[in-house]
């Protein structure tokens, strides 16, 4: 029986609109290759010697503040860019459907089964039972820096379903200094809220992370960036 299911943010919960805020990044004179501007969705796969995707990696463990980063990029734009600019185009690539949200209200509504009769040998009662009263928890697993998790909340809540209504438990990458798919990141996860893996379901849309899921004990479903609607009854049905 799944109990949790976990969410990867960008890409799942969030659509990634990269092509758009790259292309106002590279208006403002920031050069760019061509990957970053032909096509929305994760930044995974994309060599990450390039400057831009080197400082958000930098950014999403921690390494480096929001902050920071739009300033190193400020510096590599045209002459009087304005750090307000780089902020709003940065934080114009994450899109949160409010029926994203309402979905992930609906699962944590969920109630678990409540009591499995233990039985002997001969299908006998025992008397014992495992009772679990509670609900179907939601947990948050995310490649993100503080820019994209505060706009995120803000997000959340302008839409009437702040972040605390939607997930148990949030775990970021900035804020733990680690990210997806480095193993102590699901390691953390799982001994931190204390679930038993084989419960849990764990949703991405990089392969990578998922088999360090899978590697870690979870259930995974890995789907496309950006369709994550499309899989919504497929995820009820998966938790029965």
């Amino acid at each position: 029986m799944i109990k949790v299911v976990i969410f990867d943010l960008g890409g799942v919960i969030a659509d990634l609109k990269t092509k758009e805020a790259f292309m106002q990044f590279a208006e403002m004179g920031l050069p760019l290759p061509k990957e970053l501007l032909t096509k929305d969705g994760p930044l995974n796969g994309i060599p990450s010697e390039i400057p831009l995707l080197d400082y958000i990696h930098k950014m999403d463990k921690g390494e480096i503040t929001g902050k920071e980063f739009l300033q190193k990029v400020q510096s590599m734009c045209r002459p009087g860019t304005e750090y307000g600019q780089l902020l709003h185009a940065y934080n114009g690539l994450i899109e949160v459907p409010e029926n994203r949200l309402a979905f992930l209200k609906e699962l944590r509504g969920k109630a678990l089964p409540s009591c499995h009769k233990e039985k002997d040998s001969e299908n006998q009662d025992t008397g014992k039972h495992d009772c679990n009263d509670g609900k179907l928890q939601v947990f948050l697993l995310s490649n993100i820096g503080d820019l994209h998790w505060e706009a995120f909340k803000n997000i959340c809540t302008g839409l009437g379903m702040p972040i605390e209504d939607c997930f148990d438990r949030m775990y970021c990458s900035y804020q733990l200094g680690m990210a997806k798919p480095d193993p102590l990141i699901f390691k953390h996860l799982i001994e931190d809220s204390g679930i038993t893996p084989g419960e849990a379901l764990y949703i991405d849309d990089f392969s990578a992370n998922i088999e360090a899921g899978k590697a870690a004990g979870l259930q995974t479903l890995h789907i496309d960036a950006n369709t994550l609607d499309e899989h919504m009854d497929e995820i009820r049905k998966m938790l029965g």
